[in-house]
């Protein structure tokens, strides 16, 4: 079980990195675990170009904001210099170029400005914690542990190393990987490295994405499921896309793992895939893939809410309370933000269990006619006076099911 998870990221001078890792150990309970990142060698060299630049053009700069969009126009500049470039290297700049342009500006300020930013070898970073008494467990990216996410020269080149640390410190020369998100716990706890993806069958399980195309679940011919940022995740046997399917439907209520395989089992058969039904193994070895790259997340309790709404729709207090503080965006009951625009917002301070849906479609209605409140994608315009009152229904029928899906109803 953990108990204390401490989180921290080493970004600087190796009497910062000491400190972190003394108060790491010092904080852990018996079976706590600590989460640590840190840019890496030998990936981050090629990163460290980029500082180069920035810290070159940003020499004589005062001021963070002064400094951001000076740092904005010397990746523009380059990104305009190398338009063209053929170069391997040239076109990873590029897409780090890319990366930087849309992230928030506090990245780039604390990850490519700040006056320390020290990348380490991950056996380095083994021994720092060695010597505080700490020892690694895994990365939270759980599929960079394996070598199959390598080539399969890569991996028989690789196959000789027993020590599976060593062999991780192998995959990143490999991989020239960059950054790691470790977890450490204390020296004296007894580790099984070995995965026993039978535990996998014992989690509550969710996962928010939707399906691109057609299921095929009568074959394993390949089908795409998009997360909410629109990544591609492919998925190829009929009960893995069936059990997709039923999280996608019951999202955020969370099946244990004997209701995902009953229900796509079922669904399976119906489809005419009666062949694969019973390969629950199968099932079980895909799942984990899926769960190591996080598309499905495992967990420890069950979560009974399921998406759908009363007469009366009421959301969370907390959720009330952010939007009437004019926040942009809520909390989900997995902790992630939604964002939210005006109407949105103005429906979840409403929803306070008093109206239904009718009711709160010609509240709305008043407030736009009115001129109080905006109709999404500003449509006043191109909406007739006849058209408001649906084109607000269904903003108001599509925003309870947006709400639903993220367990803000109650």
């Amino acid at each position: 079980m953990i108990t204390s998870l401490p989180t921290a990221c080493i970004p600087g001078p190796a009497v910062v990195r000491e400190k972190i890792l003394a108060v790491a150990r010092e904080c852990l309970t018996p079976h706590g675990l600590a989460y640590i990142s840190y840019n890496l060698l030998p990936g981050w060299r090629m990163r460290g170009s980029l500082r180069d630049l920035l810290l070159h053009a940003t020499r004589e700069v005062t001021g963070a904001a002064a400094k951001y969009h000076t740092a904005i126009a010397a990746l523009e500049r380059l990104q305009q210099a190398l338009v063209g470039a053929e170069a391997d290297s040239q076109r990873y700049v590029q897409k780090e170029i890319t990366y930087l342009l849309g992230s928030h500006p506090s990245y780039l300020l604390h990850e490519y400005l700040a006056g320390e930013n020290n990348a380490f070898l991950f056996s380095e970073f083994l021994a720092d914690a060695q010597r505080h008494e700490l020892q690694y467990v895994c990365e939270t990216d759980l599929h960079t542990l394996f070598d199959t996410t390598l080539s399969g020269v890569a991996q028989a080149a690789l196959g000789d190393i027993e020590d599976p640390l060593q062999h991780e410190q192998w995959m990143d020369f490999v991989r020239m990987r960059a950054f790691r998100k470790s977890v450490l716990c204390r020296a004296d706890v007894p580790l099984e490295r070995a995965v026993d993806v039978d535990v996998f069958t014992e989690f509550f399980y969710s996962a928010d994405l939707r399906l691109k195309g057609k299921a095929n679940l009568s074959n394993t011919k390949p089908v795409a499921f998009l997360t909410p940022d629109n990544t591609e995740l492919t998925v190829t046997h009929p009960l893995s896309k069936a059990a997709l399917l039923y999280l996608q439907e019951v999202h955020p209520y969370t099946p244990d793992f004997n209701e995902l395989y009953a229900h796509a089992a079922e669904r399976v058969r119906d489809a005419g895939g009666k062949q694969f039904a019973n390969a629950r193994s199968e099932l079980v070895s895909e799942w984990f893939s899926l769960y190591s790259y996080r598309a499905v997340y495992g967990h420890l309790h069950p979560c009974l809410i399921k998406p759908e709404w009363s007469e009366r729709p009421e959301v969370s207090a907390l959720a009330r309370l952010q939007a009437a503080e004019g926040w942009q965006s809520v909390a989900s009951i997995r902790h992630q933000a939604l964002s939210l625009d005006n109407f949105s917002s103005r429906l979840l301070q409403a929803l306070d269990g008093t109206h239904t849906v009718p009711e709160l479609t010609q509240l709305l209605c008043e407030e736009v006619t009115a001129g109080a409140l905006p109709i999404p994608g500003d449509k006043q315009a191109q909406v007739s006076a006849k058209g408001l009152e649906k084109e607000i229904a269904a903003n108001v029928k599509h925003l309870l099911s947006v709400f639903a899906r993220h367990g803000l109803l109650v």
